[in-house]
């Protein structure tokens, strides 16, 4: 199983990038392997819109 440690979001030339971190468990809850790491560019419509709402979030956070 797969279990996500940590991921970011970076505007780059090839558009949104999503980086994200992970470790790897056995059946019994053991880690196998830990900070493999994966990226993609996101192309879906219903996630670029989550990543501007997160992002609108953060720069209000930013103002208080």
């Amino acid at each position: 199983m797969n279990k996500i440690t940590g991921f970011s979001v970076l505007t780059t030339g090839e558009g949104e990038r999503v980086t994200l971190s992970y470790s790897v468990l056995d059946a019994d809850g053991n880690i196998v392997s830990t900070n493999n790491r994966k990226n993609y560019v996101v192309l879906d419509e219903d996630v670029l819109t989550a990543i501007a709402t997160i992002r609108t979030d953060a720069a209000a956070h930013l103002e208080s």
